[in-house]
């Protein structure tokens, strides 16, 4: 399974216009907890909400893959094996 902030918080969004901000970021920091590991789309130096996953990915000590660069596939299967 997987989390995308994207396809995950609209609901979320609608019913707390007001708080979005603070809400997508607190929500998405809390299901990146339950996380194993990030993958990262390539694009992402452009989002700032991406950029705070990263960081807290890192200190959550998660494998982060970032989809952009070679061989970031394999690598995603050599650590799932």
């Amino acid at each position: 399974p997987f989390y995308s902030p994207h396809l995950n918080i609209d609901q979320e969004m609608i019913d707390f216009p007001e708080e979005k901000g603070r809400l997508a970021w607190d929500l998405n920091a809390e299901f990146l907890k339950k996380c194993n590991a990030l993958a990262v789309l390539p694009g992402w130096e452009k989002s700032g909400g991406t950029r705070q996953e990263i960081e807290n990915a890192k200190n959550y000590n998660l494998p982060i893959f970032y989809l952009d660069k070679d061989g970031a596939i394999n690598k995603i299967i050599a650590w799932l094996k």
